[in-house]
Formats: structure tokens, C-alpha cells, sequence
């Protein structure tokens, strides 16, 4: 199965090293590449991408805007917004405005790949940055977090966890590390006492 993808980016250097990687994953094919909103308008014309990466600022009207517009004129297209902004206030207006998921432009290629195949099998992923992490209340879970802290206290594998979730191993892995920094612990079996002191 082949899953099109549009790139709206107006950093040239970072849409093409996106577009290098992305190219790299089987059945990932770039159909369009923009620099604005608006050339991404006229882009749709030609051909609907499945999934959009979409940065927030941008030479006229901005990501978020955009990503409102877009998915009420195309409910079924996925968005994932990528930026340099790290801010919690920042990724929860993406949420808002209807993306699917929203990553930071430092995210590794293999991440990157696996969450955009998270976010095209009907998934939403909103990945942090450690500096964000650093500055959330090291208590708050996110749902995902607390469903997958809840299959790991009955002892599921990493494996199992991603078959039962419908995502890939790596985005579990990612979420397990999300979780120790979070809560402070060091291991899966500190992970595993927490969630029996705090009843998950």
C-alpha cells in the first residue's frame, strides 16, 4: 500500500532532508512539496495527499490556522504538525486545531517514520521533547500513557503492547521512556511498582 505525503515547510534544507528520509520507508511517496499554505492549496488540485506535515510558521497564513481549514475541507486527511516550538501551550493548539499528531523537528528519523505510520493507521500521536518534558508536572500521563502503563503492570511485552494498540514497537518504547522521566523511575520494574502503588 502506498500512503501519499505532502511536505509544507518553507525551510528548504529542512523540507528536503525530510523528504530524503521519508523516502526511505517503503510505501511512503512525497507528492507534494510547499512552502505555504497557499502553494499547498494548489497543490490539492493536482492530487489529495493521505497525510500532511505541516510546520506552524510560515509566510502568510500559519500552520494552525491552516490545519483548521484543511481538516474541515478534508476531514480525512491526516496532519501532523512539525515545528521547532516546544512550548505544552504550542502542541495543545495543535490538538485544538484538529492535527493529528505534532513533532519536533529534532526527532530522530526512525521515530519520525514509525509515528507517521501511528498516525496513518488512525492514531493520534503528540510526541514531547525532553526540554518539554522537563517543564510538565511529573505526575501527568497522558491516556496513552496510562493505557499502556496498565498493560504493562498484567505483564505484556513491548510486542504485545503494540500488537494490542495497533502501533509500532518504537512508538511504545518512546512512551515507556516518556513515562520514566515523567514519574521519576529508572526501569520497566520500578514503572510496574508504580502503577501497583498508584492502583492502575
Amino acid at each position: 500500500m502506498t500512503h501519499t505525503i505532502a511536505i509544507v515547510d518553507d525551510h528548504s534544507l529542512f523540507a528536503d532532508g525530510l523528504e530524503r528520509i521519508l523516502q526511505e520507508q517503503v510505501g511512503f511517496e512525497i507528492v507534494a512539496k510547499c512552502t505555504s499554505a497557499e502553494d499547498f492549496e494548489v497543490a490539492l488540485n493536482n492530487k489529495i495527499p493521505k497525510l500532511v506535515l505541516l510546520d506552524i510558521r510560515m509566510k502568510g497564513q500559519n500552520g494552525l490556522e491552516f490545519c483548521k481549514v484543511l481538516k474541515q475541507k478534508f476531514p480525512a486527511i491526516k496532519v501532523i504538525i512539525i515545528s521547532m516550538f516546544e512550548a505544552l501551550e504550542v502542541i495543545e493548539k495543535a490538538r485544538l486545531a484538529g492535527a493529528d499528531g505534532y513533532l519536533h523537528k529534532s526527532t530522530d528519523a526512525e521515530l519520525m517514520r514509525s509515528t507517521i505510520l501511528d498516525v496513518l493507521n488512525g492514531h493520534q500521536v503528540f510526541l514531547m521533547t525532553s526540554t518539554v518534558k522537563e517543564n510538565t508536572d511529573q505526575n501527568t500521563l497522558s491516556k496513552r500513557e496510562v493505557e499502556i502503563l496498565g498493560l504493562i503492570k498484567k505483564g505484556m511485552s513491548t510486542q504485545d503492547i503494540s500488537k494490542t494498540l495497533f502501533i509500532s514497537q518504537y512508538t511504545v518504547e518512546t512512551h515507556k521512556r516518556n513515562m520514566m522521566h515523567k514519574l521519576g523511575v529508572n526501569s520497566q520494574r520500578e514503572l510496574i511498582v508504580y502503577a501497583f502503588e498508584n492502583m492502575f
